[in-house]
């Protein structure tokens, strides 16, 4: 008897997420089910999968009042819905309600006055919601008028949303690609923001927002490329902002620009970003501080190659009080205070040029290149022929930070080292993805467990990446299923424990590896 795996395939995927769903939920297809999806989305009840197979689909889908599932093939660029450049392409609403939109690729949204001149939404705009929103990709949404326009991928207002893993790019807005309004509390993980124009990638204005591991390359607005804030607060962790132009008559914050906003930056990298005023990296100003707290703090960040028109070629931080701590600030560029400028104390840094502060020191950091990433350091045991004065530099009493600053992933330990800290490659098995020691079907369970039904998440992340590409998603699951019942290997580090070969932002906090 012959028995076809690709069939074992399908039927243990099939079985991996239908069996462990909620036992009220139903599944609902399209064009299996429904022809259209919003006719799926009309019929589907709170609990629902409305599960969209891969195709081109002219749409402008409304989504009110429901806790559902929208889901589109396996990746983020097969299923297609396109807006027609007629209306927003997802509109979401309904207090309470708490939809998730997966794996999906969104474009053509067109964005229209919403009565008081500005011009808002796009691809999706969600009001008084709090969706998931992640792994799909938005790209190629425009704004209707060129008049104030906002949130050309995302609009979020009276939302406490959660954007994870998504790819937004090539979106023109005056206000940001993706705009967070209306006091609402929002958190974004890993999600990468390529060649926003106009308006650049995040704006966020009376608002809360945690950051982490986010991705920002290549966005241009006249201020804040990146991220733009007002009146907001704003933890910003892990995140890499790169090449980002802050352009025109009121460039100024290369990459971020926050004004009236508290802002908290912590082992990021920021690098060749530019503005044609102040601060090439970062522009901060306040007119009211509330006493007795610190509206700025930079911390274990890198900053390197960021060049401003005027002053401050990496800060330029008109806040105080602002506290900037074991940060390296090395060859950034400006006509006036290179590296810094404004009103900041320092501490435990490396400046070029030299700052006024407790440990701060002005020597050459000694980056080595190497597959850890984030500027790592010249380390003797890495195999380097000297050792960065960066290295050990940090306050003796603190706890090391976590991470690496090494080419060989090795973790920082003793006194804290300078600078942004890459995720340490620790030892695992990739495909175990629930650390039992194991590679079986339970593992692809667990992992789909984890994104999909709020089940525990994983202590080694790097382990349940099965393909190696930098993203927890159901494509790894995929993998898994296909090693388990099809052959193949997946990418080393695979039944004996290793390091992960390759550069991400997922971290390996813990395995069962020694």
């Amino acid at each position: 008897m012959h028995r076809n795996p690709t069939l074992y395939l399908l039927v243990a995927s099939t079985w991996l997420i239908s069996s462990h769903a909620p036992v009220h939920a139903g599944t609902i297809t399209v064009p299996g089910d429904h022809a259209t999806i919003q006719d799926a989305i009309d019929a589907a009840v709170d609990g629902d999968i409305v599960l969209v197979a891969p195709g081109l689909y002219f749409e402008n889908l409304v989504l009110a009042e429901k806790s559902i599932t929208l889901r589109g093939s396996e990746d983020s660029v097969s299923t297609i819905i396109n807006g027609g450049q007629r209306d927003a392409t997802l509109r979401i609403t309904g207090e309470g309600s708490s939809p998730t939109i997966e794996n999906l690729y969104l474009t053509g949204g067109f964005a229209h006055p919403d009565g008081q001149l500005a011009v808002t939404g796009g691809a999706i705009v969600c009001v008084d919601a709090d969706p998931v929103i992640r792994n799909n990709s938005i790209a190629g949404n425009v704004e209707a008028f060129a008049v104030d326009s906002a949130g050309l991928a995302i609009h979020l207002e009276h939302s406490n949303a959660q954007i994870e893993g998504n790819t937004i790019s090539c979106n023109r807005a005056d206000h940001g690609a993706v705009r967070v309004v209306g006091s609402s509390h929002c958190i974004f993980r890993d999600n990468e923001y390529y060649e926003n124009l106009l308006g650049g990638a995040l704006d966020v204005v009376d608002s809360v927002v945690l950051l982490e591991g986010e991705r920002f390359g290549g966005n241009v607005a006249d201020s804040g490329a990146a991220i733009r804030l007002r009146d907001s607060t704003a933890v910003i962790r892990s995140c890499e902002l790169f090449s980002n132009d802050a352009v025109g008559t009121r460039g100024s914050g290369g990459a971020v620009w926050a004004v009236d906003s508290a802002i908290t930056l912590e082992n990021c990298l920021l690098y060749g970003n530019t503005c044609t005023l102040s601060g090439g990296a970062i522009f901060a100003t306040s007119a009211s501080v509330v006493p007795g707290t610190t509206p700025c703090s930079i911390r274990h960040s890198t900053f390197v190659d960021n060049e401003a028109a005027e002053t401050g070629g990496a800060l330029a931080l008109f806040i105080s009080p602002t506290l900037v701590e074991h940060s390296i600030l090395w060859s950034n560029d400006a006509p006036t205070n290179a590296q810094i400028a404004g009103t900041v104390a320092a501490r435990y840094c490396d400046v070029q040029g030299g700052f006024s502060g407790p440990g701060v020191i002005a020597a050459d950091p000694l980056f080595a290149a190497g597959s850890s990433g984030g500027f790592p350091l010249s380390q003797v045991s890495a195999g380097q022929s000297s050792d960065s004065p960066c290295v050990d530099a940090g306050d003796p009493s603190v706890a090391p930070f976590d991470g690496t600053t090494s080419t060989n992933g090795a973790p920082d330990t003793g006194v804290v080292d300078l600078g942004f800290h890459a995720a340490s490659r620790s030892t695992f098995v990739r495909t175990d993805c629930n650390d039992d020691g194991l590679v079986d079907v339970a593992d692809p369970i667990f992992h789909q467990s984890y994104l999909f039904l709020g089940g525990p998440g994983p202590s080694c992340r790097d382990a349940c990446d099965s393909n190696d590409d930098g993203y927890l998603d159901i494509a790894d699951a995929v993998t898994t299923l296909a090693h388990l019942f099809s052959g193949g290997t997946p990418p080393a580090p695979y039944l004996d424990c290793g390091t992960d070969p390759t550069v991400d932002t997922l971290s390996c906090v813990e395995s069962s590896c020694p």
